[in-house]
């Protein structure tokens, strides 16, 4: 009967039946493999599940399937190291998302790289790569970390700037350029501040905005300690820009000593991170295709597309001829 049913109903009661029978022991894996392929709400259902699917169709959903098949893939518990590269290189955010929460994904430490990249910008992504993040890799994280992985991103960063030796690390700031800087800080022009900082680290304003914005405060000392300004000046313009309505020293003097601890190099360096756009995902080489080369739902349940496509989603030059 439920086969069928399978045989004649539209893809809303497939999907249906599908959420119906996948946890049940005894409903026969070809019959949920049908509904799938009639159905792309239900491939989403099977692949989603704890049910066993051909690793050949995982990969096809990982690697072609529609956003809503591949973040249903990227939540499996028994994920394989190329599904989940495939995955990791996939453009779409909700893909991405359900990656990052999979703690049991298998990720290698290029994959969670990419992953990180994406994320300076994304809170809720960032939040879910925080428990995998460590170290110099987790610097693009740094404004959405806690307080322990900020001192490991940043004793990480150190650590690999003394090992390169010490250079020069000439201040970015002429003396106009300092008082301009200064003269916003001290009438709380945030957005001549952000402009005036972004100018002299070369970042765009919102990146800097963004620095001045964290609560902490560190983002701002951060950015002071990059500028390679002499000690009194980078104080000057941190008494403006440290959090707090000025009752107590304390935030103050906690962010001077960060700024002064922090080599300019290594803060350079850890604001590049934090600003730098991820690397383009269609040339790391790991995605098949485009956004409209999508599998149907029938390809995804097993059969292969009609003909291979480019990453531009054209047939392969050879049979372009």
């Amino acid at each position: 009967m439920a086969s069928g049913l399978a045989d004649h109903a539209d893809p809303v009661i497939c999907a249906e039946a599908a959420r119906l029978l996948v946890d049940h022991p005894c409903a026969p894996t070809r019959l949920l493999e049908k509904l799938a392929r009639l159905s792309p709400q239900a491939a989403v259902v099977v692949l989603g599940s704890a049910r066993p699917v051909s690793p050949a169709r995982l990969a096809a959903a990982a690697a072609w399937g529609a956003p809503e098949l591949a973040a249903a893939v990227a939540a499996r518990a028994d994920l394989d190291g190329p599904i989940a590269a495939a995955l990791a290189a996939r453009v779409e955010r909700e893909v991405a998302l359900a990656l990052a929460r999979n703690l049991s994904a298998p990720l290698t430490r290029a994959d969670l790289r990419l992953l990180i990249a994406r994320a300076r910008d994304d809170a809720e992504l960032a939040e879910a790569l925080l428990p995998r993040a460590e170290g110099d890799d987790a610097a693009p994280l740094f404004l959405h970390a806690g307080a322990r992985l900020r001192m490991e991103i940043l004793a990480a960063a150190m650590r690999r700037d003394l090992a390169a030796g010490i250079r020069a690390t000439p201040c970015l700031l002429d003396d106009d350029g300092f008082e301009a800087l200064l003269a916003a800080a001290a009438r709380k022009d945030r957005d001549q501040t952000a402009a005036s900082l972004g100018e002299a680290l070369d970042i765009p304003a919102v990146a800097a905005r963004r620095l001045l914005g964290d609560a902490s405060g560190e983002g701002a000392a951060l950015a002071l300690a990059a500028l390679g300004l002499d000690d009194q000046r980078r104080d000057l313009l941190l008494m403006f820009l440290a959090p707090g309505d000025g009752a107590s020293v304390a935030p103050y003097e906690r962010l001077s000593r960060l700024a002064g601890a922090t080599p300019t190099r290594t803060a350079r360096r850890l604001i590049e991170a934090l600003v730098s756009g991820p690397s383009s995902v269609a040339a790391s080489g790991r995605r098949a295709c485009g956004a409209d080369a999508a599998l149907s739902a029938r390809a995804v349940a097993g059969e292969q597309p009609a003909r291979a496509r480019s990453a531009t989603g054209q047939p392969p030059a050879s049979r372009r001829a």
